[in-house]
């Protein structure tokens, strides 16, 4: 445990910082749902040193969100999980009618996937580092906000540096090209998206984890 208690930085440090889809920085009780553990157990984790944190103008704690990430990868047991007995999906979807329609659809492909469902982009940050899946899919059309910078962010994060995209959107590859691009390895489908592609997509991770 760090026993440094004054383990924070300061005001200027965290307003130069950039932010990654504004999100640079929790609240407490963000940071105590993304742990799993009580408010009182994050305010004493921070008064500890064992995450970074500063103040506001207002005595209101701010967690650095790396921090938090940091220490589940470093407490996190995921021994429990045979992770190559299945292949994790994660997708951002809202309606729980379509929810329901695209479980029914993967559980009639017949392959051992695990479905995660968030409801927004900060859900989605923050599942990322809890389960690290094999695949994240993201619509680009429906993004609250810069779907192409979003992926360039996602790869970036260390925590999910195997984690495979696929981009469903109804923008032309010149399209794309023209706003930046994306990341080379990142899977781009059409839409409607093709259930048959993201199917075989699904069976040769499965085959790459078991071989």
């Amino acid at each position: 445990m760090n026993n440094n208690p004054q383990h924070y930085i300061s005001s200027a440090e965290a307003e130069s910082v950039k932010y990654d889809n504004g999100r640079e920085f929790l609240t407490t009780r963000e940071a105590a749902e993304m742990l799993g553990l009580s408010l009182g157990t994050v305010q004493k984790m921070v008064e500890q040193g064992e995450l970074v944190a500063w103040k506001t103008s207002g005595g209101q704690r701010r967690v650095k969100y790396e921090s938090v990430a940091r220490y589940l990868r470093m407490n996190c047991n995921l021994s429990q999980y045979d992770s190559r007995n299945f292949v994790s999906v994660m997708q951002v979807i809202l309606s729980s009618d379509t929810r329901t329609q695209f479980l029914q659809i993967v559980n009639g492909w017949g392959l051992p996937v695990r479905m995660h469902f968030v409801e927004d982009v900060f859900h989605l940050l923050i599942r990322l580092v809890q389960v690290a899946p094999d695949i994240v899919i993201l619509d680009l059309d429906e993004s609250p906000c810069d779907g192409l910078a979003l992926v360039h962010s996602i790869k970036r994060h260390e925590s999910v540096y195997s984690t495979d995209l696929i981009v469903a959107t109804s923008m032309t590859a010149e399209k794309i090209q023209s706003l930046g691009g994306l990341p080379s390895g990142v899977l781009i489908i059409g839409k409607p998206v093709s259930f048959e592609l993201l199917r075989g997509f699904v069976s040769a991770k499965l085959t790459a984890k078991i071989a």
